[in-house]
């Protein structure tokens, strides 16, 4: 997801939000949609951090671990990680462990 819109990577993401939300989808690609734009801008400030607090407030470790294990997927569905995406994983890494 490094704003470049690359449909392995969207699909990658369409198919671990349904699992992280099933049946909320409708709520899930809006938010979606913000985090790559979040990611195309550079912007991962206190919105972002924001979401980190509440994800982390409302998930058990293991969970939280699939979560990260996800994301990891999702940026590497288009076979490149690129330097933007490590350094957004590791702001989510630091901030959620």
């Amino acid at each position: 997801m490094d704003g470049e819109g690359d449909q392995n990577e969207i699909n990658v993401a369409i198919s671990k939000l349904k699992e992280w939300v099933p049946g909320e989808e409708e709520l899930a690609i809006p938010a979606l949609k913000k985090a790559v734009d979040w990611l195309a801008n550079s912007n991962v400030g206190e919105e972002v951090i924001f979401c980190l607090d509440t994800i982390k407030s409302r998930m058990n470790k293991d969970a939280l671990t699939a979560v990260l294990s996800d994301l990891k997927s999702i940026f590497e569905a288009d076979g490149k990680v690129t330097d933007e995406e490590r350094k957004v994983y590791k702001i989510i890494v630091d901030h959620i462990k």
